[in-house]
């Protein structure tokens, strides 16, 4: 029981930074761009996608990484 517990707050933690990259990106995109829309465009053309989040600098991903780490 407790290793399910610690797996669905590793998940939530993942969730949170995955989000948190999206919200990233999004500037690079059309402007409008929902998180839905940006999700999917990670799922169809992935190399593209993974390609414009490697060009943010570190910091910028550091940065957005914490916040979404930090509690509330």
């Amino acid at each position: 029981m407790t290793t399910d517990r610690v797996a669905l707050g590793n998940l939530g933690l993942i969730k949170k930074m995955v989000l948190s990259l999206y919200k990233l990106v999004q500037p690079m995109l059309k402007k409008g761009t929902s998180i839905r829309r940006t999700r999917k465009k990670f799922g169809r053309d992935f190399k593209s996608a993974l390609a414009m989040l490697l060009s943010l600098d570190e910091k910028t991903i550091r940065e957005a990484l914490e916040k979404a780490t930090a509690k509330k």
